[in-house]
């Protein structure tokens, strides 16, 4: 793992920590700490639609290139290693409770892809 990909990974373990402490102290019953980072942090008045950059093009819609990603935890790391059928780790670097990071992205940060016309011939 790169240096730049620690940091970011660290960054979302202290959002993470955080929107932990705001769900117990509020008494909400968010179950996932995705959605916690979401509500919570990035969307305190729950009216942003996120969604990742694969989901956004299915819909018809394609990120601005340079855009800023929202960072939130994907699945681990172990599983996708498994579904990749990647090499095995060694020991030392393995650790189950690791995830992957995930980039989504705002509703407001994407627009529509222009459909190209059809020339008709006559």
């Amino acid at each position: 793992m790169t240096e730049k990909q620690l940091i970011k990974r660290e960054k979302l373990q202290e959002l993470s920590k955080t929107a932990l402490a705001i769900n117990k102290a509020t008494g909400d019953e968010f179950e996932k700490v995705n959605d916690m980072i979401i509500n919570y942090i990035y969307d305190k008045d729950n009216k942003l639609k996120f969604n990742t950059y694969k989901s956004w093009k299915k819909e018809g819609f394609q990120v601005k290139k340079g855009e800023t990603a929202f960072l939130i935890w994907g699945r681990p790391l172990k599983e996708l290693q498994e579904q990749e059928k990647a090499e095995p780790k060694k020991e030392e670097e393995e650790n189950k409770s690791d995830f992957s990071q995930l980039h989504i992205f705002l509703v407001l940060s994407k627009f529509k892809k222009s459909k190209k016309k059809r020339s008709v011939s006559s």
